[in-house]
């Protein structure tokens, strides 16, 4: 799941692919 409002921490985390 990729979350709009998180952005780059999302990307970091992992999931955002």
């Amino acid at each position: 799941m990729c979350k709009l409002i998180g952005g780059p921490i999302n990307k970091m985390m992992g999931k955002c692919g």
